[in-house]
């Protein structure tokens, strides 16, 4: 069959769908992303694709997820934020139970759930894809990135009441008091800081110095914030 080039993607090129299949080259993490996709699929959690395993090319062969996904940061409405923070929320209970797989860390994160990491199928999140950036860690890291990143924060001209109600729909979503996001986003920039620090390639270079701004505006913005989301 042929194969298709799947483009959009920054951290892993060289991916094909081929008929109903994803063929992505193996990565580091793969071994573990496989296991951690392979119990979820015996689950029947219904928010990540399936492993199929290996092809001929020694490439992993994934279940294709019909949909769209984002390329880019955005607005999304409050029913789409409030979604992605329910099927990541479903990710870190579902994980809580592999005590092999996690050690102590209390889940198994996501790594980089972003909007750029979802399938919308008529403009609802239904799955979460690309799992290479897992591992065993604190939920707080999770939810506070994907807090940040669907609710876009960091841009000089942003509005703090649609930001504060886009975090309370993602934290609802989740399952958590709104004003939690906010220690835990604080925490999840410090750790995208630091695991940008080690890369190599020159757009994560940008993407540390787009770090630091979000950081910045959260920092001079995190009071005002508070206020509002533990308004009642």
């Amino acid at each position: 069959m042929t194969e298709v080039p799947l483009s959009g993607g920054r951290t892993t090129t060289g991916i094909v769908r081929i008929g109903d299949t994803v063929h992505r080259p193996l990565g580091q993490n793969s071994d573990f992303v496989h296991e951690i996709l392979s119990r979820l699929t015996k689950r029947r959690f219904p928010y990540s694709p399936e492993f199929l395993g290996i092809d001929a090319k020694g490439r992993e062969v994934l279940t294709y997820v019909e949909g769209d996904v984002p390329l880019n940061l955005g607005e999304f409405s409050l029913a789409q934020i409030e979604r992605a923070g329910h099927i990541l929320s479903g990710l870190h209970s579902m994980t809580s139970e592999f005590e092999d797989l996690r050690g102590s860390k209390e889940v198994i994160c996501h790594g980089d759930s972003s909007p750029c990491n979802y399938v919308l199928r008529s403009d609802v999140p239904v799955c979460l894809i690309d799992f290479d950036a897992a591992f065993p860690g604190p939920q707080k890291l999770d939810y506070g990135y994907g807090a940040w990143l669907w609710s876009n924060l960091g841009s000089s001209d942003r509005d703090l009441e649609t930001a504060a109600s886009q975090l309370r729909a993602y934290m609802t979503g989740y399952g958590q008091a709104p004003e939690s996001c906010l220690d835990a986003i604080s925490a999840a920039q410090i750790w995208q800081l630091k695991r940008l620090h080690s890369s190599e390639p020159q757009w994560m270079r940008a993407a540390m110095e787009w770090t630091l701004s979000c950081q910045r505006w959260f920092q001079q913005n995190e009071s005002e914030l508070r206020r509002r989301l533990t308004l009642n």
